[in-house]
C-alpha cells in the first residue's frame, strides 16, 4: 500500500488566523522520482508562513499531478509514495563513489610526493 503525502492539516499555533490555502513552490519531484525518507519534496507558501513537505517514506513518487504555483488547501493529499519500488542503482553507486575517489586521490598524491 502506498504511503500518502499530505499538506499539513492545520497552521502552527502562532499562525492560526492564516488562510487555509497555499501555493506550491520549490517543487523537487515529478511522477517516478525516487525519494529518500525525510527529503523535502516541495514547499507550500501560506499567508503567514511556509511549510516544508517531506517524504514520509523512501520510494517512488506516484499520483503527483500538481505543478509549481498550484493552489492547495491544508490537509490535501498531493501524492503517494510507492514504498515497494526498488532503489535506483545510482544510489548504491553514490554510496561507494566518494570513499573510492578519496582513496584513489590519496594513492596518487602519495606516489607524486614520493617521486620528489
Amino acid at each position: 500500500m502506498p504511503s500518502q503525502v499530505k499538506i499539513i492539516s492545520e497552521a502552527p499555533e502562532e499562525y492560526k488566523s492564516s488562510s487555509n490555502k497555499g501555493t506550491l513552490f520549490n517543487v523537487n519531484i515529478k511522477n517516478g522520482t525516487y525519494v529518500r525518507q525525510d527529503t523535502i519534496i516541495f514547499e507550500v507558501e501560506f499567508e503567514k508562513f511556509i511549510a516544508e513537505v517531506v517524504a514520509t517514506d523512501a520510494g517512488k513518487i506516484i499520483n503527483f499531478d500538481l505543478t509549481e504555483g498550484s493552489v492547495v488547501q491544508m490537509g490535501d493529499l498531493v501524492c503517494e509514495i510507492d514504498i515497494t519500488a526498488k532503489k535506483p542503482w545510482i544510489f548504491e553507486v553514490k554510496k561507494y563513489l566518494f570513499p573510492f575517489a578519496a582513496f584513489i586521490s590519496g594513492v596518487i598524491l602519495t606516489l607524486v610526493f614520493k617521486s620528489f
